[in-house]
């Protein structure tokens, strides 16, 4: 267990300060963990162990037995008073929001009044049911300040971010303290990859690793040898995702194939999966939930909540990880319809035509704490929109799409085709070579056409004519005065002419909005 002494520290300093805190995350998110280390950390500041309460059970509830006695702070946290100085720790809080007396005489006095209270409390609850949507949400909204989740980029003034995924430092710690460089067999680089992949998430982490160690390749090293980012990325996205879902806590998280075949469910992930989330006004319902298929899944704990302007929410992917294996359940393992496509370089062009120039441009929120602010990263999530809608959802990505590397692999299972994006040339060779028949993909997928394409602002200068299937992607930006900035597209093939037919001025009627 790591200690993560730096989002303990920010915590006990929020609740000293404003006396009511809610954590709240998705099932197997780290939350009852935080809230040990938490009561540990206190007891040994104050020297007093803290309330901990563990349930609130409904007297009412279908089930429970007659005569119930109905829960009380006073007793369920034996010898607590107002204005006693102590701290009340709630895990599992989502139990206590059948009580409203509880909510407003306790909760509400301590948010309304932190300077003037001396009682703490803390509660730890999930939005996320792995067997179904819990029924309602809290008895009032609590304000943004005293509410915590996976992270912040913008705190509450005058604190420190805190959340519940971990941060690069607290990871660090995590990867010496568990002796996993040594214990196992991981590269010096692997970890990191991982928790760009997770964001910190715990769950992830800890599944990811544990169904890495459970491949055949892992079990087969010698002693001398390491797992490292090459064989990670060489591994079969199938073999991941079912090493993912077997005796995996953090598949509680996730929908199930018979939950993607519900077609308005399934509209819901496509539209998160195309756009990156789904912004819509912030519930007022008592139960304040999003209606439909979208309430579902927030319920469900496969999509997380974050604020959005103008009194609006966005429901998102609480990771890179969760939203990969999203895909690859509902596009990757069961080949779709095929496309009215036979060539790919027309089907890249048509995706490429389609580029907002709007959000080429602009910062856009790929996933949680994840954000693309530069054209050359704007490549990837924009291309993944675009063919995502040519092809009606049958793109997948693999699982280092999305980081800094300056690539993005792609793959439509109902063609067999591959797709992978560079930018400016780099490194053409080592990407054309994983297409051969002993290269990562030639190896691990079916492919009847792939392609590379070099995305750039500047015209490249050198010929390829050895690199088969490579194309080269020009941007270029015109700016005049009194005018709005125009996008043109043009696409060169190895030997650097221009392909007949394949040049685009990129328009607003592309913007999604």
């Amino acid at each position: 267990m790591t200690l993560r002494q730096e989002t303990v520290d920010s915590l006990y300093c929020r609740l000293n300060d404003l006396k009511f805190l809610q954590v709240r995350g998705t099932p197997v998110s780290g939350k009852s963990t935080l809230a040990s280390l938490l009561f540990y950390y206190i007891y040994n500041i104050e020297g007093e162990s803290p309330y901990w309460i563990s349930s609130w059970p409904d007297p009412h509830s279908p089930g429970t037995p007659p005569g119930s006695r109905k829960p009380r702070l006073s007793e369920d946290a034996e010898g607590w008073a107002w204005e006693d100085n102590s701290v009340v720790i709630f895990d599992e809080a989502q139990s206590t929001y059948w009580d409203t007396s509880l909510w407003d005489d306790v909760f509400k006095t301590l948010c309304s009044n932190p300077t003037t209270r001396r009682n703490r409390v803390i509660i730890f609850s999930s939005y996320g049911s792995p067997t179904g949507a819990m029924a309602g949400g809290t008895p009032w909204d609590v304000p943004s300040k005293n509410r915590v989740s996976f992270c912040e980029d913008r705190p509450p003034d005058g604190y420190k971010p805190v959340g519940l995924f971990f941060t690069k430092d607290e990871f660090q710690n995590y990867v010496l303290r568990r002796n996993m460089l040594q214990q196992h067999k991981f590269s010096n680089q692997l970890p990191e990859r991982i928790f760009i992949l997770t964001a910190g998430h715990v769950g992830a982490m800890e599944e990811l690793f544990r169904a890495l160690t459970a491949q055949s390749c892992y079990r087969h090293l010698t002693r001398a040898q390491t797992y490292d980012i090459a064989d990670f990325e060489s591994l079969d996205p199938k073999d991941l995702l079912r090493g993912l879902e077997e005796g995996s806590i953090f598949s509680r998280g996730l929908p199930k194939t018979g939950h993607l075949r519900v077609p308005e469910t399934a509209q819901i992930f496509k539209h998160v999966l195309c756009e990156g989330g789904i912004t819509a006004p912030t519930p007022t319902t008592p139960t304040r939930l999003p209606e439909g298929a979208l309430g579902n899944c927030f319920q469900r704990g496969w999509l997380h909540a974050i604020p959005a302007e103008d009194n609006q929410t966005s429901y998102v992917f609480a990771t890179h990880l969760h939203k990969w294996f999203v895909q690859w359940k509902m596009f990757g393992e069961v080949p779709g319809a095929g496309l009215s496509y036979t060539d790919l370089l027309e089907f890249t062009f048509d995706a490429f035509s389609n580029f907002s120039p709007t959000l080429l441009s602009e910062e856009r929120n790929i996933d949680l704490g994840i954000t693309q602010s530069t054209p050359e990263a704007q490549f990837q999530s924009e291309f993944y929109r675009c063919s995502f809608q040519l092809s009606d959802g049958h793109v997948v990505t693999f699982p280092e799409f999305g980081t800094a590397k300056g690539r993005a692999d792609f793959y439509i299972p109902s063609e067999e085709w591959g797709i992978e994006l560079l930018r400016d040339g780099q490194k053409l060779e080592e990407h054309v070579g994983r297409f051969s028949k002993t290269g990562k993909y030639g190896k691990t997928l079916r492919l009847s056409q792939h392609i590379i394409l070099d995305c750039r602002f500047t015209m490249p200068r050198k010929t390829n004519s050895h690199l088969q299937n490579l194309y080269h992607v020009v941007f270029t930006l015109s700016t005049k005065p009194d005018l709005n900035p125009v996008w043109t597209i043009e696409i060169l093939d190895n030997n650097l002419n221009a392909v007949h037919g394949m040049k685009q001025v990129l328009t607003s009627s592309n913007d999604p909005f």
